[in-house]
């Protein structure tokens, strides 16, 4: 019996292309040149390494975003800070600088009380103090200057000890800067005194 051993062509199939999601492998670049949102099936079918752009994402789409929420709400609360630090050192600095006027308007004040103990002690016992005024204006220098002049006003009265006459002399020094009450830079500084010879 003889067989008839003739060659034949094998018939091709008709097969369908292999789907997007059965050659991943194949797709790297198409994957690549997209972004992950169009990937939710993807992801679930695929390594998440074969998707570079969405590594590290865990398709949760609740998720997404709440990394710069916190971030925007760490900053908010970072400027507040450093705004109430600054303000806190702005106010630190203008305290600082008003005591330090107020302890100079305090020394104006008491160069005008020391001009006028002067001159009572170097009038003559017994008799008024010419230089005793309604007014009188005490010039001051250096870092006083701000205050000058310093006004020092008195006020004189006598009454008799035995035979001695005795002059009591009512002083105040008032030494102040340039401005009007209420302004921020304003400082005044009053002093009191009883003096009497």
């Amino acid at each position: 019996m003889t067989t008839n051993t003739s060659s034949f062509r094998r018939r091709r199939e008709n097969k369908p292309k292999a789907s997007f999601e059965e050659r991943p492998s194949s797709n790297i670049k198409a994957l690549r040149s997209k972004t992950c949102n169009g990937f939710d099936s993807l992801r679930e079918g695929h390594p998440i390494n074969l998707i570079p752009a969405c590594a590290g994402m865990t398709g949760r789409k609740s998720q997404r975003g709440f990394s710069i929420i916190t971030a925007i709400f760490l900053l908010v609360v970072l400027s507040f800070l450093g705004v109430a630090m600054v303000t806190f050192s702005t106010s630190q600095h203008q305290s600082s600088a008003m005591d330090v006027m107020g302890s100079r308007a305090y020394q104006a004040a008491r160069a005008g009380i020391e001009w006028a103990a002067h001159h009572v002690t170097q009038s003559t016992a017994g008799t008024q103090w010419p230089g005793c005024v309604a007014v009188a204006s005490v010039t001051v220098a250096g870092t006083l200057a701000p205050f000058s002049p310093v006004t020092v006003n008195c006020v004189p009265s006598s009454y008799s000890e035995g035979v001695a006459t005795v002059w009591v002399y009512a002083i105040t020094a008032t030494a102040k800067t340039s401005g009007v009450a209420g302004d921020p830079n304003y400082v005044e500084r009053v002093l009191h005194v009883k003096m009497g010879k």
